[in-house]
């Protein structure tokens, strides 16, 4: 199991908005965890609530068997990664020293990057497929290559959890698959991932697991082919799906919109 788990989790926003009602959910280490569900389900607030970010107003969120506000913040940023959706860089770094970011609970005071430090920012920018930008100005990237720069940083610090929001979201074919190829590398490697996605078939071909969120509830959680093989997908999202296997490998696709219960 992850040293991660938040546990019978609720949050309430503004007056009276429930987000979230006792979820729970506890990523295995080495495995890949998909979080699902429509816009507006709690996907990106249960995020924010496991990386210490938001209190929930009930429940507890446990890292290492401690409330996670007990854990000191250089143990968190080393350990715990959160990769943000949409994530902004609002300062003219170079990419090179953007990614060096992700090493900064590493960096001893008064001491500069060491050359383990370099190595790792180095090994990122290439598996995220960015060294060919190292020195670009990170404001002059188009989105996808942001975003590919801002996994890059994320990954850098070997975190043990990484919590990714919608990494795949503006990529282009090639590269959705390249990030899920190397989110389910880094599981293999010991890091429990979760990650929220959009695409179904991405979900059941690189995930070990789904967790499906609606109405800031689980509505189902449990392996790929279980989840896509039950009548959960139609009734949350509210459309019918084509399912098939390709090289050995499921596929879903959304099909049809089902009739909204007003009409």
């Amino acid at each position: 199991m992850s040293a991660l788990s938040a546990d019978n989790v609720s949050v309430v926003l503004g007056p009276g908005v429930q987000v979230l009602n006792s979820v729970s959910m506890s990523p295995a280490a080495g495995q890949v965890t998909g979080l699902i569900g429509p816009n507006g389900a709690g996907k990106t607030t249960l995020l924010n609530v496991m990386a210490g970010l938001l209190e929930p107003k009930e429940g507890r969120i446990l890292y290492g068997g401690k409330p996670i506000d007990q854990i000191s913040r250089q143990q968190r940023g080393q350990e715990i990664a959160y990769l943000e959706q949409d994530t902004q860089c609002h300062w003219p770094l170079t990419v090179e020293r953007m990614v060096m970011l992700g090493r900064t609970p590493y960096l001893k005071p008064f001491r500069g990057e060491s050359a383990d430090d370099h190595a790792h920012v180095a090994d990122a920018l290439k598996r995220c497929d960015v060294a060919q930008f190292s020195d670009r100005n990170v404001l002059t990237l188009s989105g996808g290559e942001r975003a590919r720069a801002m996994l890059a940083r994320a990954l850098t610090g070997e975190p043990k959890v990484l919590l990714a929001d919608e990494p795949t979201a503006g990529l282009d074919p090639y590269h959705q698959l390249h990030v899920m190829e190397l989110l389910r590398e880094h599981a293999q490697a010991g890091t429990a991932i979760i990650v929220v996605l959009h695409d179904l078939t991405l979900a059941a071909r690189f995930c070990d697991r789904v967790c499906v969120l609606a109405d800031g509830e689980v509505a189902a959680d449990g392996p790929p082919v279980e989840v896509f093989a039950s009548d959960v997908v139609p009734q949350v999202y509210g459309v019918t799906t084509s399912t098939g296997i390709h090289d050995g490998q499921t596929y879903v696709v959304p099909w049809r919109r089902l009739p909204s219960s007003g009409s």
